[in-house]
């Protein structure tokens, strides 16, 4: 048997599965919230990819207690979102 023609040995390497980037801004609490955010994505067939790369799902995880953190999550909903290439079943959202 000799060695396969170019092309007839590749692997797909492409996951269909939706890609879920989570941001976390704020407390101990948001951390905490935002794994377990992390766990239900997965437990749903999600993977779990960088906030700064392409996602079907981005999930901003902040608290309202200080100005900072209102401003930095207005910052990333508005100005980074858009920006980012979201797939066509794309979803933003801040819980």
């Amino acid at each position: 048997m000799g060695r396969p023609t170019a092309g007839t040995d590749c692997i797909m390497t492409t996951d269909l599965r939706p890609a879920a980037a989570i941001k976390t801004l704020g407390c101990k609490l948001n951390q905490f919230e935002s794994e377990q955010i992390r766990e239900q994505f997965c437990r749903l067939g999600c993977r779990i990819v960088p906030f700064e790369g392409p996602a079907d799902i981005y999930v901003i995880n902040s608290c309202t207690v200080t100005a900072r953190t209102d401003s930095e999550a207005a910052n990333y909903s508005d100005k980074t979102l858009p920006a980012r290439r979201i797939g066509q079943r794309g979803q933003a959202g801040i819980p």
